[in-house]
């Protein structure tokens, strides 16, 4: 089974107020939902990294940054 949802769980009673920020496994929406209910943020890494290293420069980021836009907007809805 997956072990993020007690592993952060012992991390926030370690931090107690301080900022909790993860970023395991995060590659959709449904995945930041996930961890963004166990802590204050979400980090996102190696899926952005793998749209911006997709074709070229322009489309890279242009992947990237609508990726970012589609968690971002899933998040707050």
């Amino acid at each position: 089974g997956d072990e993020t949802p007690a592993y952060l769980r012992r991390v926030r009673r370690l931090v107690g107020r301080a900022p909790l920020l993860a970023g395991f496994g995060i590659s959709d929406v449904a995945s930041a939902r996930a961890i963004a209910s166990l802590c204050d943020g979400v980090i996102v890494g190696s899926a952005v990294v793998s749209r911006l290293a997709a074709g070229s420069a322009a489309h890279g980021t242009k992947a990237a940054v609508e990726f970012t836009a589609g968690l971002r907007k899933g998040l707050d809805s």
